[in-house]
């Protein structure tokens, strides 16, 4: 004899057919939030800047030779001011500003990036000071 507390549980309904299985809290949670933050504009933009710096930073070895960033080699006006050719101006050895910004964009990024993947690591793995019995010595 089946229930109807008993069907419920197996994933048929009462017509027989099966019931969708709901998403995950997690899920619904994320669904939210992505729904949220596309409707707001500055966030989007935000975005939009965040992306194409770390894209700038990731295609940087493509566009910026290792000529324009050697001292030695550069033919630069020093400490020139912001122009069109220099739209962040030159360093004392006649670099551009610009440049170099995005150059060191990279090691920013990837010492952020090795940050937050050791921390997603150490909190999922439990190895987090203070979360375990053992202690930090227990990793």
């Amino acid at each position: 004899m089946t229930t109807a507390a008993n069907t419920t549980e197996t994933g048929t309904g009462t017509t027989g057919g099966p019931t969708p299985t709901p998403a995950p809290p997690r899920q619904h949670a994320l669904r939210r939030f992505a729904r949220g933050f596309a409707q707001h504009r500055s966030g989007l933009v935000g975005l939009g800047i965040l992306a194409t710096i770390g894209l700038l930073a990731l295609c940087s070895p493509l566009f910026i030779g290792p000529d324009q960033l050697d001292v030695v080699k550069v033919d630069g006006p020093t400490l020139a001011p912001p122009s069109g050719s220099y739209p962040l101006g030159t360093d004392q050895a006649g670099r551009s500003i610009l440049l170099l910004v995005i150059w060191g964009a990279r090691s920013s990024l990837t010492v952020g990036l090795m940050a937050t993947a050791l921390t997603v690591w150490a909190a999922a793995s439990d190895c987090w000071p203070g979360t375990t019995a053992a202690g930090p010595a227990s990793c």
